[in-house]
């Protein structure tokens, strides 16, 4: 969790205060607008942490993301730095371990 926390601190925090500049629910040029998909354990921990390290640059440049509908509509509580980390790496879990299910589920076929 400590590298999350790492990852995420800074682009939740200039979020977080660039929604309390502009007002919260409110939209402002190049703001994200909406929810998004996002997309041996050890090879699944490697892709969580490389997906982390790439979402500090993700977060800042999409569109349509978690992050700021959270901090729209989330209660004050669901929207501390802490909190947003622990909601990001579950849904970044989530993704990752339904799009590993999906592939092993259609290479089983062709392994005879």
């Amino acid at each position: 969790m400590e590298l999350a926390r790492r990852v995420t601190t800074k682009p939740i925090e200039d979020r977080k205060r660039l929604t309390e500049e502009h007002g919260k629910g409110k939209d402002w040029e190049g703001k994200p607008a909406s929810l998004a998909s996002l997309s041996g354990c050890m090879h699944a921990h490697i892709v969580l942490i490389r997906s982390l390290l790439v979402l500090c640059d993700v977060l800042c440049t999409l569109q349509n993301d978690f992050l700021q509908w959270m901090l729209d509509v989330g209660e004050p509580a669901d929207t501390t730095t802490e909190a947003l980390t622990k909601q990001l790496v579950r849904l970044n879990f989530a993704a990752i371990h339904t799009t590993a299910l999906v592939g092993e589920q259609n290479l089983i076929p062709y392994t005879g």
